[in-house]
């Protein structure tokens, strides 16, 4: 599912750098669209910055782990040689081999369907689909281009990808259901909801995994034993029990926690999901090294009778082909990888501003984690508001504002 978030930079580079961080794909698959150009002031004092839309241009994945995973071979969009080229003397195939390694690298042979591209538009303009009564399972097909209304009940067993906006007047049940747009839910929530690009609305949330990719997440009532994300804002109107809230900016409860024997954590600021995305990318990172070594070893075996002028058979000249092709979009993949994990840990605490307020009150068995700063509550607290003390390293805890 394409993804698409705003960003700013003070060059063009910079802000696709950045963009690529955040939407977990290399530069070359993100596209852009400028929606404020660089001041062309003169005045030194103020700063240019250029403001634009990034997306990724591939579907496939939206993690660095996934990247590989695009089918059972995960080289299979390398380019293949042509009959021809295996037929050449050992000169020029050789020669062959150095061009095939250079157009890897420049990532010449990418190509990507116009399909894959301009799912925003399908989207956009997708006509409104309503559902008269409950909606049950096998009843629509999994994935769709609609703005989606169900005018009854989501039933258990339901799963829809929805290109589009969801919008559900009664409960959602132990179902899956995940949009690109914006989610209301207008009773309590069960399974799985997932937005990409917009927010999440519900009533309530009962044993829930509620996630809002790159907006804000709002429950009008209770939160109970459930897993709920906002890249932004998440308010919770009701008690807060059990389970996990995050958001990266700013959690607003009413109470959370009780006096049973469930913990309830709250969590606010960006270092968590940065750290996992640089575990992610460590993983990539140790299998993209363990099929390069095996590409250098088989490479090393197959290139030497070329080298001495002796010219092998289609079939081994196709393996070794591959060969060279797999090292170099290793390489490209290591290089790729490296800078993106510098970006990342250059972005650990450089968003100050995660709070986590309650309007009422804050049970005991809570614990409330800013960053990497956690903090057991043990009494009752009234009208509180936590936030991080970078200097001491410890929770601030003030009046609720």
């Amino acid at each position: 599912m394409q993804k698409s978030i705003i960003v700013h930079g003070k060059t063009l580079a910079a802000a696709l750098e950045k963009g690529s961080v955040l939407l977990h794909c290399p530069i070359a698959s993100v596209g852009h669209e400028i929606l404020s150009p660089q001041s062309t002031s003169r005045d030194s004092r103020t700063p240019d910055i250029i403001k634009l839309r990034v997306f990724t241009l591939r579907l496939e994945g939206t993690d660095f782990a996934a990247q590989r995973d695009r089918s059972k071979d995960p080289f299979a969009h390398l380019p293949v040689p042509q009959p021809e080229t295996l037929k050449l003397d050992c000169q020029k195939f050789l020669q062959a081999l150095d061009d095939l390694t250079d157009s890897v690298v420049a990532g010449n042979f990418a190509s990507e369907s116009a399909d894959d591209t301009n799912v925003d538009s399908e989207s956009n303009s997708a006509l409104v689909h309503q559902v008269q009564g409950d909606l049950l399972p096998d009843a629509l097909p999994e994935s769709m281009y609609a703005n989606l209304v169900v005018a009854g009940n989501v039933a258990t067993g339901v799963r829809l990808n929805v290109h589009g906006s969801i919008t559900v007047l009664g409960e959602a049940f132990d179902c899956n259901l995940r949009s690109t747009y914006d989610i209301t839910i207008h009773g309590c929530a069960r399974g799985t909801i997932v937005s990409e690009r917009g927010t999440v609305t519900v009533a309530a949330a009962d044993s829930a995994t509620i996630r809002s990719m790159t907006q804000s997440v709002q429950i009008a009532g209770d939160c109970l034993d459930s897993d709920v994300y906002a890249r932004t804002t998440l308010k919770i109107e009701g008690v807060v029990t059990g389970g996990k809230c995050y958001a990266e900016q700013l959690l607003v409860v009413k109470s959370a926690g009780s006096f049973r024997q469930d913990v309830t954590i709250l969590y606010a600021g960006a270092n968590l999901r940065i750290t996992k995305e640089i575990d992610s990318i460590r993983e990539l990172a140790v299998a993209t090294i363990q099929t390069l070594g095996e590409a250098r070893k088989e490479r090393e075996v197959l290139i030497l009778p070329e080298q001495s002028n002796a010219p092998q058979t289609p079939e081994t000249r196709s393996r070794l082909w591959r060969c060279c092709a797999v090292i170099a979009e290793c390489n490209s993949t290591l290089l790729n990888l490296a800078r993106q994990k510098s970006a990342l840990l250059g972005m650990i605490n450089s968003e100050r501003g995660a709070r986590i307020c309650a309007s009422n009150k804050i049970f005991p068995r809570v614990k409330v984690i800013i960053d990497d700063c956690p903090i057991d509550v043990t009494s009752p607290i009234h009208f509180v508001s936590f936030s991080k003390d970078f200097d001491s390293g410890n929770i601030r805890i003030a009046p609720f504002s």
